[in-house]
């Protein structure tokens, strides 16, 4: 629950009887740089008391610089595109970099990251920095999250049928499936 309540791109935690080797922190953020990636972290070493490992590891530049992107996530992880291009984009941190730039597109990758582990519409917190809002006018039917300043991600439900409430209203509890539509500044419109 306190994740939710943070406010920063990447949020880092570990044990209170945790000691982290160097360089830890910079390891788990170059683990974001990888497409569809909605968590990072490293390996866990037993040690005694004065913080020898228990057990022998070879030590190589491959678990000395050791990272897990975690690709498990909710139903959201399964987001369509509206077109080819737009997947093509977020497929990887290095193409919303360049189409976005670093401070927009760090911030469009943790917004993905908040819907990709929501398992419903219903859980993609309303409050700042996601604040999920529902659009009206020319955009009936689509939501967006802020991203920065004007610029928003613009989806919309993508369930077939959409799940309706008895009034008549979309069942945001039951909206499992989202198709991403643009990154935008709309209020032109």
């Amino acid at each position: 629950m306190t994740m939710w309540m943070t406010h920063g791109d990447i949020i880092a935690f570990v044990d209170d009887d945790t000691v982290c080797a160097p360089k830890w922190l910079e390891n788990i953020v170059h683990g974001y740089s990888f497409a569809n990636i909605s968590g990072v972290g490293g390996p866990v070493i037993r040690c005694d008391g004065n913080l020898n490992p228990l057990v022998k590891t070879k030590r190589t530049d491959r678990n000395q610089n050791f990272f897990t992107p975690f690709r498990t996530w909710g139903v959201f992880g399964a987001s369509t595109f509206k077109s080819k291009k737009l997947k093509r984009i977020f497929d990887s941190r290095r193409n919303i970099m360049r189409v976005y730039g670093e401070v927009r597109g760090k911030k469009l990758i943790n917004r993905m990251t908040v819907l990709r582990a929501a398992n419903c519409l219903k859980e993609v917190p309303v409050k700042k920095p996601d604040r999920r809002h529902k659009l009206s006018h020319n955009r009936k039917g689509q939501f967006a999250v802020d991203i920065t300043g004007n610029y928003r991600l613009v989806f919309e439900p993508n369930n077939n049928p959409l799940p309706l409430r008895k009034d008549g209203g979309l069942d945001i509890k039951r909206i499992t499936e989202i198709k991403i539509l643009e990154v935008e500044d709309y209020h032109g419109d």
